[in-house]
């Protein structure tokens, strides 16, 4: 949950940022909002598989495999 959590936040800096460097004085603020949250609405419903995914990796990479898993 963690890593949806962060690429959501991450993707809505990303969707912020680049709005304001495009738009430049004058900045829609209205629809890079709602872009914004409606990216962060969507993603994480769309990267949930590969969030569990790499969150697994990670905890495999932390703690290792019981050599028993392995048989």
């Amino acid at each position: 949950m963690i890593i949806n959590t962060g690429a959501s936040i991450a993707l809505f800096g990303l969707v912020l940022g680049l709005g304001i460097l495009l738009f430049w004085p004058r900045v829609p603020w209205t629809a890079i909002s709602v872009i914004g949250i409606a990216a962060m609405a969507i993603f994480p419903i769309v990267f949930y598989p590969m969030s569990k995914t790499l969150w697994l990796g990670v905890d495999l990479l932390m703690t290792g495999m019981d050599p028993d898993a392995r048989k």
